[in-house]
């Protein structure tokens, strides 16, 4: 028996289904390109790249801050998925009555330091957050998650994050799923870690360039008590001049105690404008 060819009804359907797609994407890549934070950038990238190859539906990523888990959620972007919300944050690590200290998929990866899969969120009670968290979404009119894999970002030795991805069909993640997923958590720790060192580096840098300023800044005091040890006035607006410069204040001035009373010594202003504020 012959085929059918498809009626009007169905393609105009089909060609409003595919317009959607297409004008998803392009929301995406907009967003992605907005995004100026390497280590950002290349995580929205490896969600993107894990939705399009069909291995999940949504990647939910946490970052290790502290010792607990904050959900990742770059500035330059309001919502990185429509799932991804503020009760994400405070269902994490909300209390519930005789709840273990990890009663989240992502809290149970980061205390177990293991992959965790949920199967079927709908019959596992192991994660009270998990039911609640659902109930919230189907309340606000969210498509519910079925199946739900947490696997741990590891940078070296160190972990820095948890990787949350859920499906929105009853799909549970395979061995082999795992593995095919195991090379963007990879890459993501990477970029994490490379983040995380760069910044650590430039704190580093900042607190060196810091402590030669101040050493500069005592060597030229003391090079000028040397060179002129009877002007005082002058010295007293030196040091003035260095505390103001070292602390990027407006204004700063050395106060004499004469007797019970203090005096107004030399004072140093960045602009003549803030004469007043050195009184």
């Amino acid at each position: 028996m012959a085929e059918l060819s498809p009626s009007y009804e169905d393609l105009q359907a089909r060609i409003a289904e595919l317009e959607a797609e297409r004008e998803d994407a392009r929301s995406r890549l907009q967003r992605l390109a907005e995004v100026q934070n390497p280590r950002d950038k290349i995580l929205l990238g490896l969600g993107e790249q894990l939705r399009t190859l069909g291995l999940a539906d949504v990647c939910i990523r946490y970052l290790v801050v502290d010792g607990r888990l904050e959900v990742w959620a770059p500035p330059e972007i309001k919502r990185v998925d429509a799932d991804e919300n503020e009760w994400v944050q405070s269902l994490l690590h909300r209390p519930t009555a005789g709840s273990t200290p990890a009663w989240s998929v992502p809290a149970a990866v980061l205390r177990d330091r293991a992959p965790i899969a949920v199967d079927d969120r709908a019959n596992d009670s192991r994660f009270p957050a998990m039911q609640t968290g659902d109930a919230e979404r189907a309340a606000a009119g969210l498509k519910p998650f079925r199946s739900t894999l947490g696997l741990p970002l590891w940078a070296g030795a160190d972990l820095v994050g948890v990787a949350a991805l859920h499906r929105f069909e009853l799909r549970p993640f395979s061995e082999e799923d795992i593995a095919a997923l195991q090379p963007f958590a990879d890459q993501m720790a990477l970029a994490i870690g490379n983040a995380r060192m760069a910044e650590q580096l430039a704190e580093r840098n900042a607190e060196l360039a810091a402590s030669v300023e101040r050493e500069a800044a005592l060597a030229r005091i003391s090079q000028r008590i040397n060179e002129h040890p009877l002007d005082v006035d002058g010295t007293l607006l030196a040091i003035a001049e260095a505390a103001r410069a070292l602390t990027d204040s407006g204004a700063a001035r050395v106060l004499l105690l004469d007797g019970e009373e203090l005096v107004a010594g030399p004072a140093s202003v960045s602009n003549p404008a803030l004469e007043s504020a050195a009184e």
